[in-house]
């Protein structure tokens, strides 16, 4: 059975964590903070004071920005230990490399002990169907107790693919805000680490078709590739 699901609202989220934070202090030495900011608000178009520091928080959060490009939020803040972001009411996928890779640059020459991409969707199924059918195809068993209480459906699966050193942790479960939607999430953990993130993001996302397509799910109106 194929079900057929256009994204109402997609979410991607990114962390990582340096090899050595004397690399990245390194970095981050060869210029002022100043001009670190300044380059970064250049970069996304927002004023230098949108561009946040904590100095008690060098760690993570050394460094934080927000952006809101209609309708999408991007939250990006990294130190000298770890980089976290996250694109929230995406456009589609793709979109979270256009917003990442301006900050990227910065880490290039930092290797990273491991990266994770999480892909969050909302799905809700074209035409007259029955997602709850589709789900049952999945999974056709529930705990006896739960039979008259059951208001949705889901499975989830652990799959590892050791030629890239990754772990893919898949949930497909019923929507808890559309009545005919599917809430699909795949969780991406690269470790031991061996890609930049451009590359673990295309691997990310190889695998994540890999699951819609194995799992006979056909999403319209989105970027299928990496950035």
């Amino acid at each position: 059975m194929e079900l057929t699901l256009n994204p109402v609202n997609t979410e991607v989220s990114y962390t990582a964590s340096f090899e050595d934070p004397e690399l990245v202090l390194g970095r981050l030495k060869t210029e002022s903070q100043i001009g670190l900011r300044a380059k970064l608000a250049k970069a996304y178009g927002l004023g230098i004071n949108a561009i946040g520091t904590e100095a008690g928080a060098v760690g993570d959060r050394f460094i934080s920005l927000t952006k809101f490009e209609q309708p999408s939020l991007f939250e990006l803040s990294f130190g000298l230990e770890s980089v976290n972001a996250t694109l929230r009411n995406a456009l589609n996928i793709s979109q979270f490399g256009e917003f990442y890779n301006k900050a990227a640059v910065l880490f290039e020459n930092c290797p990273m002990n491991h990266q994770y991409i999480a892909f969050r969707q909302q799905l809700e199924a074209k035409g007259d169907v029955d997602v709850d059918s589709f789900l049952r195809s999945l999974n056709p068993k529930v705990p006896k107790g739960f039979e008259k209480s059951l208001h949705g459906r889901g499975v989830d699966y652990l799959l590892r693919f050791p030629d890239e050193g990754l772990q893919v942790y898949v949930a497909i479960v019923s929507s808890l805000f559309l009545d005919k939607g599917v809430f699909v999430n795949t969780e991406n953990t690269f470790r031991p680490n061996q890609y930049n993130f451009k590359q673990a993001f295309d691997v990310a996302l190889k695998y994540r078709n890999f699951v819609v397509d194995n799992v006979n799910l056909s999403i319209e109106g989105e970027a299928t590739g990496g950035d």
